[in-house]
Parts: C-alpha cells; structure tokens; sequence
C-alpha cells in the first residue's frame, strides 16, 4: 500500500495548495485539443492578517465548487511539417504548416471547400492522410516522374520511374517560380478552319462529359473550347494523354487562387543505371502537389526559417482556423475506419431462398 492510499485526503488537500499557489493552470485534454483554464486564485494575500483566513477546508471546498469551463485559450496538437488541414470560409481548404521555431503558416489547396470538404484534391489529400491513396485520379502514380522528366532532356517517364527517390519537400517563400502558365502546344499554332471546326462539333460533348466528373461541375463550354484550342492535335481531337492534360488546365482555371504564401520545392535524386546520383530541386506547380507527394511518399516536410517569420504562432491556429484537424486525428479516424470496414463483411449474411431473384 503506497502513501496515496492511505492518505489520499491529504494528498489532495497539497494538491490544492499547489494549484492555489501557482495560480494553477488545469490541462484537460481531449483527442488531441488542450483547454488551458485558469482557475480562480483562492489564496489569502500575504498582508493579510491571520484572524482573517478561513481555519478550515471551506476555501478548498469553494474552489472545488468553482465552474471548470471559463472561457480560456484552446490550442490545438501540433507538429513539425504537415500539422493538419482546415476548412475556412474565405479561403477554402488549407494545409496548415509548422516549423521547427513553434511558428506556423499555411498553403491555400482548394478554394471550393469553404464550407465542407467536397473537391477531388482536398479528399485525396484527407485519405493520404489517413494513409489511403486512392486519389490517383488527380494524383496519378507517375505524377511525381513526369515533374523529373520535364527537368532532364531527353528522358522518358517510364525510364525514370524506378530510378526516382524523393528525399524531402521544402516550404519556402513564394517566388512564382516553379507556378507555370499553360504554354500554347504546337498544334494551337495551327490555326486552319478543318481544326477549329473539329473543335467546335465536339465541344458539347466533352463539356457534357466534363462537368460529371467532381469538382469540375462548374466549367463552362468556353472553357472547354479553349482547352481543347490547348491540348487538342491537328485534327482537333484528343488521345488520353490530352484528355488528361485538357482536365488538368480546367482545373486550374476552375481553382484559381489568391498568390500563395509559400511553394513548395521538391528534393529529388536520381539514380541511372551507371549508379551516378543526380539531385534536383523542382518546384511543384501547385500546393497540392507538393502536399500530396510529402503524405505519398511519407518524407520530411521542412518549413523553411523566412516563412516561420512571416508566419504566426502556433496558440493562434485554433483561433484563425477554428475547423482545423491534426493530422494524427485524421490517421487514428482512418484506422478506425480501416477496422469498421472489415466488420460490416463479417456480420453480412446470406440471403434466403425466398429474397433471391
């Protein structure tokens, strides 16, 4: 039997006496959010008389009386890198990001989702977290080999594919570069009647078969047709490699965002077959890419030291972001998920002869 069951009366009156001198900070934590109170300071000053302090335990029991839920400062669980993401009502879907210094800033991903999470990018980014990849639709597989291949002439995709490493992603200060703007193709040079006309008899078609597909419900016909003025080849059609390419302009028009904070800068080797190791430093086109490969590939998100000055401190996420989610919320929501799942096939049962058709 230790001390604290044989006295526990007094253990907690010294417990009391320590809050009341510290002006005692409670911590009440729940999945992750901490709720710093104060509780009331109960102790008689030092001025003051002895006849004047309560002799019994009627100051213990009244701080014990005092309501525990005032109004206070809530932070948040955060962490080095990629710390959570967000749904904010002017900016949309955020990731925000914390240094190594306590600061923190965020990258805008999707402006759509200011008020749920609905767009392809901001649920593939939701499942990475939680350890799923199944946005490969606006994430592909080789996404991250076609960014190399644009950098090493006379490379393929293919070729490249096994022989790419990415070592870590860096956020640093937004400097445009690295955000290209859609280049005119060599066909769209190729300005003949045959080509436009094409263009146009498919349009509708293609805008019908567009606006199906999620987060891209909004797009307009004009839009479609500049695209295809884009992607399209001499005859006026597109092959999946354009197709593709087509959904990626529209989605860019359709996500257009305010300048970005930050970008991020893409550490890369490459091993050829002669075992020499090249490293890169590509800026990804967007903050979603540069998100989406970090939570693929699982590397190290660094937060350079410019953008923790320009940034905030992390006590102050909760408050400019109140719908924020920590990361390790939403993997221990996935595994849950992941055990939930399994149990529904378990307790499934056959159906009877009389329900079969």
């Amino acid at each position: 039997m230790t001390f604290l069951q044989h006295h526990p009366l007094a253990v907690l009156c010294w417990i009391a006496i320590w809050i009341s001198s510290t002006h005692g900070f409670i911590v009440r934590t729940h999945r992750g959010i901490q709720t710093v109170q104060t509780v009331l300071h109960v102790q008689s000053s030092s001025n003051e008389s002895s006849d004047e302090q309560p002799s019994d335990l009627s100051w213990l029991r009244d701080a014990m009386d005092t309501p525990m839920e005032p109004d206070g400062l809530v932070l948040v669980e955060s962490q080095p890198g990629i710390s959570g993401f967000a749904v904010d009502p002017q900016r949309g879907f955020v990731v925000v990001l914390v240094g190594g210094r306590d600061r923190a800033t965020y990258a805008v991903v999707s402006p759509k989702d200011k008020q749920r999470v609905r767009s392809p990018e901001a649920l593939c980014l939701v499942q990475l977290a939680g350890g799923m990849d199944l946005g490969t639709a606006v994430l592909p597989p080789d996404i991250l080999a076609k960014l190399v291949a644009e950098e090493i002439e006379g490379s393929s995709v293919r070729e490249l594919r096994p022989q790419i490493t990415l070592k870590r992603v860096d956020v640093v200060a937004f400097t445009g570069k690295g955000q290209r703007e859609e280049e005119p193709t060599a066909t769209q040079s190729t300005n003949n009647p045959q080509r436009d006309a094409a263009i146009q008899e498919q349009a509708s078609k293609v805008t019908a078969a567009v606006q199906k597909l999620p987060g891209l419900e909004e797009c307009t016909q004009d839009q479609v047709v500049d695209a295809l003025q884009r992607h399209a080849n001499e005859k006026g059609s597109v092959d999946r490699q354009g197709f593709m390419a087509l959904l990626d302009t529209l989605r860019r028009q359709i996500n257009a965002m305010e300048t970005p904070l930050v970008q991020f800068n893409l550490l890369v080797t490459v091993n050829n077959k002669e075992d020499e190791e090249l490293e890169l430093v590509i800026p990804a086109p967007s903050a979603f890419l540069g998100v989406g490969l970090a939570l693929r590939y699982k590397v190290d998100v660094v937060v350079t030291e410019e953008c923790q000055v320009a940034g905030f401190d992390v006590v102050e996420i909760a408050s400019r972001f109140p719908a924020f989610r920590p990361i390790k919320e939403l993997y221990e929501d996935a595994k849950i998920m992941d055990g939930f799942i399994p149990s529904l096939f378990d307790q499934a049962t056959a159906p009877d002869n009389e329900d079969k058709v």
